[in-house]
């Protein structure tokens, strides 16, 4: 349940926290500044107080909210000691079974000294103990009937005096809050208070307030959104009551209804141009300035105001300035605090909520107890009405242990077959493992040979009977193919021929564009001319001269090493220019470009020491 006491503090303080800031903006100009302290001073004296709190509200409040804790303290001991009646009602039922459960283990370990002596006392103690068990259970039922009862009615009735008295406190509530609604702090009616109220609703109820249970809780959030937007409204009240009161005066407006008005007297034109050259004037730095530069400049665009009204007129406008920046300053903490309280307001909520749910879940809990312990009476009155109360609890006790002697002897049983299922499955496996090395071991017998060939022939005999079928089946399936697959033949023929002719006209468009091509060729007339001489590629080298010549004679040691060199080492190769002009083509990605072909059929051989003695034209180097 939420605490009344604690919110109700919290609503008190809230108006008590508002500072700001009354005299805390800069002047217009060095002479605005020496009267910036009157003014506030001023300012004090002529703001309206604000209006005091409805203390009698406030104290019934108290005072309900103090009868609400006190029932519901009451409530919860009431429950408390009916939840501490049910244990103790369980704890005896216990005891009970304990006793008996004692008296039967009396009666099985009891020595046997005589049997007819012992036969009688177990008779005895048979009887006894059946009498006093019946008594006792008889007044304990009967006893705890009795208090549940009694505590049940005064549940019931504190139940009903909570409820009672929750709704008139709401009802009180609700009046009170009807009666303070409607009117501002001032008298006057700043805003809509049907409007302020719907917003204030519709805020609570997307915070939350819908799914809330406790009515109480949600007046009292209503109450402190109502109450902020109240002091609100007073702070704006009372500024613009002190901005009236300095701007009436002679050295400002001059009047009341100038002093209400936007431009301070003046026309709109008139007032447009003031502020334009006050704008300017700040923009240039004008508070440390003289302020007769500004009322010069002034005078200049209005000039049939003379300077004094020029100075009220400024004042005027520097009370506005500071007047819109303490109302701009209050909205900046309204939206903060408000910000703050909502937060504070969702917490409430949440705890409510999450209250309410535990306790919706105590509350069925207890049922289930009750309903349990309902049961349970039923039972102990069957059991007070038959004459063999002993009787049922001890065939019960019996029933209990062949139960579970029962099931112990199954769980054996079980046990005892998976182990023998394990072992047979492990002989099997042995078995047949001997089998099986038994089988690989030993060679087939002349018998098992004939009776394989046996089998052979007549696997033969099938498998021929089935060739044949398989023939006839495919003989049939070409037979069919070809009567029904003539049109398709021909139609394959001619699609064949078309895709011959296509072939031939492709390479004669080829073979067109090739002779093209080499009509294009830069030396396609020297290539004309070029006769082929497959003769000379079969010809002997000069190196292969040489060599012939070498392995005739002695072998001399040369300049160049051991064996004459004929052909072309890498010095001499990489001396070539053409060579090295080509190998930075190359390694450029340029070797493939008509420039390069050009550059290497232009290049000039100027080293004597080239692969090459002299220097081709240019046309024949490619």
């Amino acid at each position: 349940m939420h605490n009344n006491a604690s919110a109700e503090s919290a609503t008190l303080g809230s108006a008590s926290k508002r500072s700001l800031n009354k005299c805390g903006s800069g002047p217009l100009s060095p002479e605005l500044d020496a009267s910036n302290e009157e003014d506030c001073n001023n300012n004090a004296s002529h703001e309206t107080n604000p209006p005091p709190n409805d203390a009698s509200s406030m104290a019934s409040s108290a005072s309900y909210a103090r009868e609400l804790e006190d029932l519901i303290k009451t409530e919860q001991l009431n429950r408390v000691a009916l939840l501490n009646q049910i244990t103790s009602e369980r704890e005896q039922q216990l005891a009970m079974k304990q006793l008996l459960g004692a008296i039967k283990d009396k009666q099985r370990y009891t020595p046997t000294v005589d049997k007819n002596n012992q036969i009688n006392w177990n008779e005895d103690m048979k009887v006894s103990a059946t009498s006093n068990a019946q008594h006792l259970i008889m007044d304990a039922v009967i006893g705890h009937q009795m208090v549940e009862t009694l505590l049940e009615e005064e549940a019931a009735k504190c139940n009903e005096d909570f409820l009672t008295a929750y709704n008139a406190v709401l009802a009180n509530l609700r009046e009170d809050r009807d009666g303070r609604s409607g009117v501002g702090a001032a008298g006057n009616l700043v805003e809509n208070e049907q409007q302020i109220e719907q917003k204030i609703a519709e805020l609570v109820d997307s915070l939350g307030g819908k799914d809330c249970p406790d009515e109480l809780l949600r007046l009292e959030i209503v109450e402190e959104f109502r109450t902020f937007h109240t002091e609100l409204r007073d702070d704006l009240y009372q500024y613009k009551c002190g901005f009236t009161s300095l701007t009436s005066m002679a050295d400002a407006a001059g009047s009341a209804e100038a002093a209400t008005s936007k431009t301070g007297g003046w026309s709109v034109p008139d007032d447009e141009r003031f502020l334009k050259v006050l704008k300017s004037y700040e923009r240039k730095g004008g508070p440390a300035k003289k302020p007769e530069l500004l009322y010069d400049q002034v005078k200049a665009v209005v000039p049939h105001m003379s300077v004094l009204e020029i100075k009220k007129h400024a004042k005027f406008h520097h009370h506005l300035r500071f007047y819109q920046e303490k109302c701009k300053g209050r909205h900046k903490e309204f939206e903060r605090r408000h910000q703050e309280l909502e937060a504070n307001v969702r917490e409430k909520l949440q705890a409510a909520i999450r209250i309410e749910n535990e306790k919706q879940t105590q509350l069925a809990q207890f049922r289930a107890l009750q309903k349990n312990c309902d049961q349970l009476h039923d039972k102990v009155a069957e059991w007070k009405a038959s004459k063999d109360a002993k009787e049922r609890i001890e065939q019960q006790q019996r029933e209990i242990e062949q139960l579970l002697q029962a099931q112990r002897q199954q769980e054996d049983e079980l046990k005892w077959k998976k182990k023998l299922e394990k072992q047979k499955r492990l002989v099997g496996d042995y078995k047949k493992s001997k089998v099986l090395d038994e089988i690989a071991g030993e060679k087939l017998s002349d018998e098992e040979l004939l009776q394989r060939e046996a089998e052979k022939s007549a696997q033969r005999v099938v498998n021929a009977a089935r060739v044949h079928y398989r023939q006839e089946e495919y003989e049939m399936m070409w037979f069919t193919i070809f009567y029904y697959g003539i049109s398709i033949q021909q139609r394959k023929l001619e699609e064949d021929k078309q895709e011959q002719l296509r072939k031939a006209h492709e390479e004669e468009v080829q073979v067109a564009k090739l002779n093209a091509l080499k009509d294009e060729t830069p030396y396609a007339q020297i290539l004309a001319t070029i006769v082929p001489d497959p003769e000379r590629t079969r010809q002997e080298t000069a190196a292969f001269r040489a060599n012939m010549e070498a392995a005739q004679e002695a072998l001399p040691i040369n300049e160049a090493g051991l064996f004459p060199s004929h052909g072309y080492d890498c010095d001499t190769l990489f001396k070539n220019a053409r060579f090295k002009l080509g190998l930075a083509l190359r390694n450029a990605g340029l070797h493939t470009t008509e420039y390069a072909r050009q550059a290497l059929a232009n290049v000039k051989v100027s080293n004597a020491g080239a692969y090459r003695h002299h220097v081709a034209a240019p046309t024949q180097l490619w």
